[in-house]
């Protein structure tokens, strides 16, 4: 009898020391729950400090171009255009071949088979192509495409630059750290130059004075006197650049900084960076018109365009270029036609050439 009471005792107060533990459970959650809030409303400024939500910065107008676009083949490795001839010319480095485009019917109007293509460099008062390959550089004459000489070159021969007076032709070499001078007149080799780590791009100066050379891995510009043949110095400080281009009717270089998506302007006279204008994601290219307004860069990751105002310092628009591809990702060449008022914008990833009008 005594152990039935006690388990029916035991049993008649269960219920009730549950409840009672659920509600104090129950306040303890609501006083640590009022606390909390409480505690973020104190932490928050009052309507006077509290600080306006950042406006987001919009490039306008932004829109989406349909352009006219041929194929080609995967891996355009360059671009060029011939004010003479009036054509487009488009290096494949797995086809091993040069495509001539012609700007009115924007098909390919030929080819010339090579033995390796990387870049491509015109020389259009000479009636020249120079194409630099697997260790070589190529020279052809432009009307006949009969091969002037072959020169032999260091490991990963790339961009090159020439004189205006057509005396010395420049070629970088990427996996060589170098930059070999060529005599174009008689095309052999004739010097070395050392550069920084993995040279991207070279451009000789709008007074034919000094080359500069961008070392993308080293983030330096190496500057070589044309007169002399000697490295006279170095400019650091300029992130990733990948693309160099001279300014038409100023002592000014403009750089394509990849990793920190700018262009930079560099002064030289001082040899300082004197502006950073923000571009595209991750740009690839970049052009510029004639009159040294307008810079368009390419961006190698999103399909875009971006067009920078010098005179305003900054990228006033964006143009969205359509693509029937369903992979957009891979411009990676850029030119100005100022004739046709046209961008060409090849992409390495899907073989294609886009012709986009400008304003």
């Amino acid at each position: 009898m005594n152990q039935r009471l006690r388990l029916q005792r035991s049993s008649t107060q269960h219920p009730t020391m549950n409840r009672n533990r659920v509600l104090t459970i129950i306040i303890f959650v609501l006083i640590v729950l009022g606390g909390i809030t409480l505690g973020y409303w104190l932490s928050q400024p009052s309507e006077e400090t509290k600080p306006l939500p950042t406006a987001p910065t919009l490039i306008t107008p932004s829109e989406t171009r349909n352009v006219t676009s041929i194929t080609a083949v995967d891996d355009l490795t360059d671009l060029a255009f011939s004010a003479v001839k009036g054509l487009y010319y488009i290096s494949s480095f797995d086809e091993k071949k040069v495509y001539v485009v012609n700007p009115t019917s924007l098909a390919i109007e030929s080819e010339i088979p090579t033995s390796s293509t990387n870049r491509l460099l015109l020389d259009d008062v000479r009636n020249r192509l120079f194409i630099s390959g697997i260790r070589k550089v190529t020279a052809l004459k432009l009307d006949t495409f009969e091969t002037l000489s072959e020169v032999d070159a260091k490991a990963g021969v790339s961009e090159m630059a020439i004189t205006s007076d057509g005396k010395y032709l420049f070629a970088i070499n990427e996996f060589d750290n170098s930059m070999s001078v060529i005599d174009a007149e008689n095309y052999n080799v004739i010097k070395e130059i050392p550069t920084g780590n993995r040279p991207s791009d070279v451009v000789i100066d709008r007074n034919d004075e000094y080359l500069f050379i961008a070392n993308r891995n080293d983030g330096t510009l190496t500057i070589v006197s044309v007169d002399n043949l000697e490295v006279v110095g170095i400019v650091r400080d300029v992130g990733r650049p990948v693309s160099l281009l001279a300014y038409p009717d100023k002592d000014l270089i403009l750089i394509l900084d990849q990793f920190n998506d700018m262009v930079l302007v560099l002064d030289q006279t001082t040899n300082q960076v004197e502006l950073r204008i923000p571009v595209v994601d991750y740009p690839s290219a970049m052009a510029l018109d004639l009159e040294g307004m307008n810079l368009y860069t390419a961006s190698f990751t999103d399909n875009t365009v971006g067009v920078v105002s010098l005179s305003a310092e900054k990228m006033i628009q964006t143009i969205q270029l359509g693509s029937g591809f369903q992979r957009v990702d891979g411009l990676n060449n850029l030119l100005f036609d100022q004739n046709q008022q046209l961008l060409v914008v090849t992409n390495t990833n899907n073989g294609q050439v886009s012709f986009v009008p400008v304003d």
